[in-house]
């Protein structure tokens, strides 16, 4: 068993950290590499030892077979009818119907925002927590849903 060390820390430049261009990028890319580090048997708590044993059995080729697993969440603003393709930020800027992906990835993530009139989020045949649909009827309310292919269904978070 092969232990797992926590990768080294280091020091943002104050060029980053003032940046409001790069201060996002570089907090984003830190959370992907946390999450990368978490999910190929890291821990975040370098006392723990119980937790990172061992690197998974791939090494390198699972590590990297996993970052393409890690995906951004694309922000789209729409006023019209939309469907989701993986996952993404839908904010509805006027009354329209979000379509969830009919063949979504295990633990996609969609977040519909209501701005404008009423939205609903269909299920495209596939249960939100029971319902074959929600509406949003409150102004500046988003639902937050993840799928999950053991269940087979949205599930809201």
């Amino acid at each position: 068993m092969a232990k797992v060390n926590p990768p080294p820390q280091l020091r943002r430049p104050r060029k980053i950290t003032t940046d409001n261009e790069l201060r996002p990028y570089f907090e984003r890319l830190e959370w992907l590499l946390f999450q990368l580090w978490t999910r190929t048997g890291g821990s975040d708590d370098s006392i723990d030892e119980t937790v990172n044993s061992q690197v998974d059995t791939d090494g390198l080729f699972g590590l990297f077979s996993r970052i393409s697993d890690l995906e951004f969440r694309n922000v789209i603003p729409t006023a019209v009818d939309y469907t989701t393709i993986g996952s993404e930020i839908i904010i509805c800027t006027d009354a329209v119907t979000v379509t969830l992906n009919d063949e979504p990835d295990d633990q996609e993530l969609a977040t519909v925002k209501r701005v404008g009139g009423s939205v609903i989020v269909d299920g495209n045949g596939k249960l939100i927590d029971g319902e074959t649909d929600w509406t949003i009827n409150v102004q500046l309310t988003s639902l937050d849903i993840v799928y999950l292919v053991e269940t087979d269904a949205w599930n809201i978070i």
